[in-house]
């Protein structure tokens, strides 16, 4: 009896780990376009997995491996959605994208870069490198 108990606290307990903020994934980057200008045509797209659970990304971070980061403030995404980051608001200069969220203060290198996900508490989302 008590290995059932055991077991079946281990498997609620792994059931509520992460379980909003684990569905969204990095699903594409834009790092080097090749008609606009890589100050206003960088993004990054993130996809919520999940088909029941919105994610509030306020706090969140999008940082590489160096020193560029940036703290996400006020993006709410529903179940399902397909959303882009973009480092600049106007489509005419950014490749036609209306993006879901206005991003600074992290850039993406045109060779070797990465791109890292981060929630309010600092525990790793997603990562591309």
């Amino acid at each position: 009896m008590i290995r059932v108990k055991v077991l079946l606290a281990l498997v609620l307990g792994l059931a509520l780990i992460g379980t909003a903020h684990a569905d969204l994934i990095i699903t594409e980057i834009m790092k080097d376009p090749l008609d606009y200008s890589d100050s206003y045509a960088e993004w990054i797209e993130i996809y919520n997995t999940s088909v029941t659970d919105s994610v509030d990304l306020d706090g969140y971070t999008i940082s590489d491996n160096g020193s560029n980061y940036h703290v996400i403030s006020g993006l709410h995404v529903g179940p399902g959605d397909v959303f882009t980051l973009g480092n600049y608001h106007d489509p005419n200069l950014n490749g036609q994208i209306q993006h879901d969220y206005i991003y600074s203060g992290f850039g993406l290198d045109n060779g070797a870069d990465e791109v890292i996900l981060r929630d309010d508490e600092g525990n790793l989302i997603d990562e591309v490198w």
